[in-house]
């Protein structure tokens, strides 16, 4: 089966080229493996801001939803900057073990998109400094 595979611009100029891509994968593969597959040997994904967040989701499409699609975030992927590792955090462990097949049988076209969102505000805090940044008792 044909999924795409397609993300985000990060800045101005940046989506002067597609970043969508099409790859024959086996049905049986999960959504899962299909990411991590996406992600070796390391997350192609760039930042231009200083550290930043990707969330990846999952698109269907649908009749009956607003834009005729359903997004399902699946993961949550740190790029530290300017080094360190990045980090992923499941957000759907049900979706991401179910089969890229399976999946597209709730799509009306039979098409599945896999799709990296780019968050410029997503660097990582603790507790405490989102307290600090944000208020709080």
């Amino acid at each position: 089966m044909i999924v795409v595979v397609d993300r985000s611009s990060v800045a101005m100029g940046d989506d002067a080229v597609s970043h969508r891509t099409e790859t024959d994968v086996d049905p049986a593969t999960t959504v899962g493996a299909f990411v991590a597959r996406l992600l070796q040997p390391r997350p192609p994904l760039p930042s231009v801001a200083g550290e930043v967040a990707w969330l990846v989701q999952v698109k269907v499409s649908t009749d009956d939803e607003p834009w005729h699609e359903r997004r399902t975030d699946v993961a949550l992927i740190t790029v530290p900057y300017p080094t360190g590792a990045s980090s992923i955090v499941p957000l759907s462990r049900y979706t991401l073990g179910r089969t890229l097949g399976d999946v597209a049988q709730e799509s009306t076209d039979g098409s599945v998109t896999i799709f990296f969102a780019y968050r410029t505000e997503g660097a990582r805090m603790s507790y405490a400094g989102f307290e600090q940044a944000y208020g709080g008792v």
